[in-house]
Formats: structure tokens, sequence, C-alpha cells
């Protein structure tokens, strides 16, 4: 696994804080939320992020989250600790939108709702075009994946080829 260089990490960060920007206009927008310049809602957006970002840290670490997440005896727990951390998204953004936003509780959390909906949206969206960008360049530069499949993989995949 590489690790990334210290300006490779700091553009990665300012993107997904940009991005935090944009999702939190497009909320607010969304929600009938009251007007605010770009600052404060950078100010806003990022106070959230950070925030958000740490107790999700926390969790993650505290509970050895990054162990081999994908084993098969490790997926429930996976799975438990990445809804834990969906709802801590929402409701970090739900308490903290109530005095920064100047804005009602339920609307505060729509504001939430909205933005959390957005971001996976738009990650989702992310990793589609990614993947339809490697797939090109995998055409383009004529690899064949059967080479680098298991011989069990490639058995399936020619029983599923035959007539």
């Amino acid at each position: 696994m590489s690790s990334l260089e210290p300006i490779q990490l700091t553009v990665a960060v300012v993107v997904v804080y940009l991005l935090e920007v944009i999702l939190l206009w497009a909320a607010g927008a969304l929600a009938d939320a009251p007007e605010m310049g770009w600052g404060k809602t950078f100010l806003v957006a990022s106070l959230v992020t950070t925030v958000t970002t740490g107790i999700n840290g926390a969790l993650g670490w505290y509970t050895e989250a990054l162990n081999a997440p994908l084993a098969t005896e490790n997926r429930l727990r996976t799975a438990a600790i990445a809804s834990v951390a969906l709802f801590v998204t929402w409701l970090v953004g739900a308490i903290t939108y109530v005095p920064l936003l100047s804005v009602s509780i339920p609307r505060s959390m729509l504001v939430s709702v909205f933005q959390t909906l957005l971001r996976a949206f738009l990650y989702v969206l992310i990793i589609a075009v990614l993947m339809v960008v490697l797939a090109s360049l995998q055409i383009y530069h004529g690899t064949d994946v059967r080479t680098e499949l298991s011989p069990a993989s490639l058995h399936i995949l020619t029983a599923l080829h035959t007539p």
C-alpha cells in the first residue's frame, strides 16, 4: 500500500472541503434554509466536516475498523460501524446547523439529511466515472483480464459464456 505525499494529501483535503461547501449550499437550498454568504457557508461546512471526521476517525480507530474489514468474520461488524458513522454524520450536522444556520430543529435535520444523501450520490457518481475511465483505459490498452484471474474464476466465467 502506497502512502500519499504531503502535497497530494493537502490537495485531497482541500477538494473534500470544497465539495462539502457545495453540498451544504445545495442542501440548504433544497431545505429552504436562509441564504448565507460563501464565507459563512465555508466556515460552517469546514466546522461540521472537521468534527464529523474527528468523531468518525475516533470511532474507526477505537473499533479497529480497518483491520480486514471485508473478511467474512468482520462483515457484520463493518456494516454496523458504517451505519453508526453514517448516523454520526447526520447527527452532527443536525445538531450544529440549528445555531450556525439559524434554522429550526426540523429544518436542520432536513438540511443534514439532504447533505448526507447528496454526499452519497456524489461519491457514487465519482466512483462510477472512475470505473468507466479505468475500463476505457483497459480496453484501449488491450489488457486481457482473464490472465489476471484465478483458475476457479476463469472456470466460472467460461461456464457462463458457453451455451
